[in-house]
């Protein structure tokens, strides 16, 4: 009797691990049309349409667009795109796709026309974006090595160290709260802006160990979750809370890239696997655990089904 209730209680656990065992999906050479492993962005459109950058810092790469079938590859040959290197996409109101490069300007494509912005034909104060932000209204706002452009009806602003509070030129990533304010990622620190009036935070007023931030997310009840070199910090407007290595589940030493699902959950890329953290307890997904095919993920992506999409050093891959 004792051994059939031992028996049963272990086949129970392990139909419960089994079936909390996340589902992915796998896309690579071997099996599909992607020219490369190495998937360093993804971003997803209105429609759908999954848009990811291949390559790797050395030999750069091409842009391709996965509609859930076939994928189509864009590259000098039949796009615009002045550049091997693509650093940031982004998809806006309109499902125009907006592409930075890291020397060749800004690329807009509306499925149809191809529209290039550099230096030499707009006012685009750097060839290098660093990162994209499509806003709910419209906007649009570039980080490069020369500030925060904001373009809006075709009227470009620039916002730097020179004429605004800016803590530093180089901008990493914008993201936009529920009251319409600016949160910009810097190397020196975070500025929020609300179109007047700019706040910045660092290390002398918060409790970020390091000034050199990068991506932020914000979670449904409006707290921004902002990735710095050592940790990602919890801002609820009032107070700070740091979540690193020797609190949480997160890996050391690594670079982050957070997104939040529907359910609040924070997903959150990483060298050494995919972290998941839903407001309680703390799980990383690995190789060894899962169907993750690699642990160096590189990028994040959440589609209207709240499928995780995932650009790893070995392959795309979803996860349900």
């Amino acid at each position: 009797m004792r051994n059939t209730i031992l028996l049963i209680i272990f086949l129970i656990t392990a139909f419960i691990s089994f079936a909390q065992t996340p589902d992915f999906t796998v896309y690579d050479t071997a099996n599909s049309k992607i020219p490369s492993n190495i998937i360093k962005i993804i971003r997803i459109d209105n429609n759908g349409n999954k848009w990811f950058v291949t390559g790797d810092c050395f030999s750069g790469g091409v842009l391709v667009k996965f509609d859930g079938k076939d994928f189509t590859v864009f590259d000098k040959s039949n796009s615009k795109i002045p550049d091997i290197f693509i650093t940031a996409i982004a998809c806006d109101i309109n499902n125009n796709i907006w592409i930075g490069t890291k020397t060749g300007g800004l690329v807009k494509y509306n499925g149809i026309i191809w529209e290039v912005f550099n230096t030499s034909n707009s006012q685009l104060p750097d060839n290098h974006i660093r990162c994209i932000t499509a806003t709910e209204n419209g906007i649009i706002f570039l980080g490069t090595d020369k500030g925060l452009v904001e373009i809006e009806n075709e009227k470009w602003t620039l916002f730097n160290k020179t004429n605004s509070p800016l803590p530093h030129n180089n901008v990493n990533y914008i993201a936009v709260d529920k009251q319409n304010y600016k949160w910009i990622s810097t190397d020196d620190g975070i500025a929020k802006f609300d179109g007047t009036n700019w706040t910045i935070y660092n290390k002398s007023n918060t409790k970020v160990t390091d000034n050199l931030t990068g991506c932020i997310a914000i979670d449904k009840s409006d707290n921004k979750w902002i990735v710095f070199w050592g940790g990602i910090a919890r801002y609820d407007n009032t107070n700070w809370e740091i979540f690193n290595s020797t609190n949480s589940g997160l890996p050391a030493y690594t670079d982050y890239f957070i997104v939040i699902d529907n359910n609040d959950t924070k997903w959150i890329a990483t060298n050494y696997g995919l972290v998941k953290f839903d407001n309680k307890k703390w799980e990383i997904l690995t190789p060894q655990n899962s169907k993750l095919p690699d642990f160096f993920i590189n990028k994040l992506a959440i589609d209207k089904n709240g499928k995780i999409w995932i650009a790893s050093q070995n392959g795309l891959a979803v996860v349900k």
